[in-house]
């Protein structure tokens, strides 16, 4: 059993490492594929930050100050996904609407003829 979890403990560890990888490639401003790969499966990225920030706590109980910041560093990458994909929930805003409707509103002005 402690040989099991030591293994759980270690896919944990080396999943979180993928999912900060994987959050901050992108910001590299480079154009190849395995860079640009992080933007598209932030909901996946998301899903196993919880996944660590649920379990390796309790699998690492006593922690040094690497892996807190470790686990910080994780729980930013939760956050900076979850930030880049609730704006596309159906609970959100629409501002493109709003956007829409001020751009016409200052560009049909530039267009219409008053003399």
């Amino acid at each position: 059993m402690e040989a099991f979890l030591r293994v759980v403990e270690i896919t944990l560890y080396i999943l979180a490492f993928l999912a900060i990888a994987l959050t901050v490639l992108p910001f590299l401003r480079h154009t190849a594929w395995w860079i640009r790969i992080g933007e598209f499966p932030r909901l996946q990225i998301a899903a196993v930050c919880v996944a660590v920030l649920m379990f390796l706590p309790f699998l690492a109980a006593p922690f040094v100050i690497f892996e807190i910041i470790f686990l910080l560093s994780v729980a930013a990458c939760l956050g900076y996904q979850l930030y880049c994909f609730v704006k596309y929930l159906p609970f959100t805003r629409n501002r493109s609407r709003a956007v829409a409707f001020l751009c016409h509103r200052t560009l049909s002005g530039y267009f219409t003829a008053t003399y």
